[in-house]
């Protein structure tokens, strides 16, 4: 039971260095081209975030 609960914590900060990939090369502090094929549900969240980091850019540029 333990082990399948400290098998869960992993997603969270995978999931943060997968989005960052996405960021310029020098924005970035980590780099990890793998970090999306770990995520069980990998490219449909990271596409999921690129369009929310494109919207958002959308809306700063306007302002």
């Amino acid at each position: 039971m333990m082990a399948k609960k400290a098998a869960k914590t992993g997603a969270g900060p995978t999931a943060l260095i997968a989005v960052e990939q996405y960021f310029p090369k020098k924005e970035r502090i980590v780099e990890d081209e793998l970090a999306y094929h770990i995520l069980p549900t990998g490219r449909a969240f990271l596409w999921l975030m690129r369009l929310i980091q494109n919207l958002m850019s959308m809306t700063v540029a306007i302002l």
